[in-house]
């Protein structure tokens, strides 16, 4: 009996968040207003969130030994199309995209491979060859952007959607513990009648 009215309380502080979150979505987030002075202070204060690091696209070719690789090297020099090249014989998945690994945050490179790829220019390939568990990559250095600090008018949407739920998770947090509150004094209210009844 007791485990029924425990699971029963529960079910009801259940319901209760639910109905407490939907309040706070549908009715509320209408009034929650947020200002421009919020947005710059959070940007200010919290510049270390916007910074956007140092990235390079690359593109590689991956054979399985050193000769195969100085070849293609050779090959490249020459003038054939490294793309053509990592789609028919490259051994690596991304011969499918025809060599394309994408976008990479330069700091989660192997150390030597980035101090290697700063030193060539979008669109050229490095002359060292890398060698892997997987095998030996050539790579093909396609895109760099620079590290740098979003603008405040970028952080802008950013900041308000954050700022935003914050302030709705404190609403629902209010909400809960007036309501929490209010259904404690009308239990109260209720033994106090119970009690009544019995000095009757």
């Amino acid at each position: 009996r007791k485990l029924k009215k425990e699971i029963k309380n529960e079910m009801k502080n259940y319901y209760m968040e639910i109905l407490t979150h939907a309040f706070v979505e549908n009715i509320l987030s209408n009034q929650i207003k947020i200002t421009d002075e919020e947005i710059t202070n959070y940007y200010n204060t919290h510049l270390n969130e916007f910074v956007i690091p140092e990235r390079v696209q690359i593109s590689e070719i991956v054979v399985d030994s050193k000769e195969k690789a100085d070849e293609i090297l050779n090959r490249l020099r020459l003038g054939d199309l490294f793309e053509e090249i990592a789609e028919k014989e490259s051994i690596a998945l991304t011969r499918e995209k025809r060599g394309e690994i994408g976008w990479i945050e330069v700091d989660k490179l192997n150390p030597e491979v980035a101090s290697l790829l700063s030193k060539i220019k979008p669109g050229e390939i490095l002359a060292n060859i890398i060698k892997s568990e997987m095998g030996y990559h050539i790579i093909k250095l396609t895109g760099r952007t620079e590290k740098r600090i979003l603008t405040l008018s970028e952080a802008t949407p950013i900041i308000k959607n954050l700022l935003l739920s914050q302030k709705k998770k404190k609403e629902v947090e209010n909400l809960m513990r007036k309501l929490k509150e209010k259904s404690r004094i009308i239990r109260h209210t209720e033994k106090i009648d119970i009690i009544k009844e019995k000095i009757k």
